[in-house]
């Protein structure tokens, strides 16, 4: 149960200038200097980024998937963004700099993103107004899984954990992200047991699908950690979605009976049109960039700049401290891919904005949206 007293309040209190203090430490250490090559999505043609830091999830607006290749050329601190750009710069077709006091100047081209975007259901209704609220298609997949004899049930044993972790786990994570994507080995996992639960959804007692929730008494915040669908159900697309829509409820259930202010769902990339996104916003999830404060200024250095925002995904950018859709375009085009774009908004999103695909600069849609 979730403590409100004053020392988690302090706590809390605290949280933000944390953060700040790890932010001052990142632009002091060396980070990695990466360059990475692959196919731009949607064509044939090969664009390199180089990132200072991390950019995992920023590549994903750019490559196709499972087509690049990273080396790391060196290690530098973010205060020496200004001689990377000029050093480097004629070497990439992209780069993702820290946003810094001592980063380059930014062109009405720049982009300023954040690394990643954060997820959560607060709990400031009811469950009952919550679920009014919630995105048909999620209302319709608990009403399809109430019609079956689903099961939650609560594993509490290290052989409960590496079933869940072998069977469920692995191969839910190898099915969505490939067969070398990471996951953490079985033992830190089974270590991982303070303040979590761990449950599965059974069917006619087979374990069809599971979820690791964190509900720390020192957070606020429940967390959700990890899921899992058996590969039976993921091949069931009926099944999967229901499954998926109980976890969710539960999850919600969860945490609001352990006293907690919110459930966090993880992190999402920096891209307007995401699907992870747009499925935590029909559970009402509202997003805010990172909370640790890393930013990073996009640079686009070379001649393939208008090729490569023409076939890059939207993305979410920061403007003025808020969160803002980039989506670029020709003038012609602007109502149809507004239109479009706005299919995709979430809760914290201010605006989307509209930039011309051969300059990058910002254009004035207002006699043509």
């Amino acid at each position: 149960m979730y403590r409100h007293d004053w020392k988690n309040r302090l706590l809390q209190a605290l949280r933000p200038l944390q953060m700040r203090i790890r932010q001052l430490r990142s632009w002091m250490s060396a980070q990695p200097l990466t360059m990475t090559t692959g196919i731009l999505q949607g064509s044939d043609q090969e664009i390199r980024m180089l990132s200072l830091g991390s950019s995992n999830l920023l590549q994903q607006a750019f490559f196709d998937a499972g087509h690049t290749t990273s080396e790391v050329l060196g290690y530098f601190q973010p205060s020496q963004s200004a001689d990377i750009l000029k050093k480097y710069g004629s070497q990439a077709d992209l780069m993702l700099l820290p946003h810094t006091p001592f980063a380059p100047a930014a062109t009405a081209s720049t982009l300023l993103v954040p690394d990643y975007l954060d997820a959560t259901i607060w709990f400031n209704h009811s469950e009952e107004q919550w679920h009014q609220h919630l995105r048909t298609r999620n209302k319709q997949g608990l009403r399809y899984a109430a019609k079956r004899a689903y099961q939650f049930h609560r594993e509490t044993t290290e052989e409960d954990y590496r079933h869940f972790y072998d069977d469920i786990l692995k191969p839910f994570v190898h099915h969505r992200h490939g067969y070398a994507a990471y996951v953490e080995s079985c033992a830190a996992f089974c270590a991982d047991t303070y303040g979590a639960v761990l449950e599965t959804v059974r069917l006619e007692q087979k374990s069809l699908a599971g979820f690791h929730l964190k509900l720390s008494p020192r957070n606020p915040l429940a967390y959700f950690n990890k899921v899992g669908i058996s590969t039976e159900a993921i091949h069931d697309k009926q099944m999967m979605s229901e499954l998926n829509c109980l976890i969710y409820q539960r999850m919600v259930q969860l945490a609001r009976s352990e006293g907690h202010h919110g459930l966090h769902l993880g992190i999402t990339p920096p891209i307007l049109n995401n699907g992870i996104t747009w499925y935590k916003s029909g559970w009402g999830a509202e997003f805010v960039p990172n909370l640790t404060h890393q930013r990073y200024q996009l640079h686009f250095t070379s001649a393939k700049a208008a090729l490569i925002r023409q076939h890059a995904a939207p993305l979410v950018a920061l403007k003025d401290g808020h969160l803002v859709g980039i989506v670029w375009g020709e003038v012609l085009d602007a109502a149809d891919k507004i239109a479009s774009a706005n299919q995709w908004k979430f809760r914290g999103l201010e605006d989307i904005y509209y930039h011309s695909i051969q300059t990058g600069n910002p254009v004035d849609t207002s006699e043509t949206v």
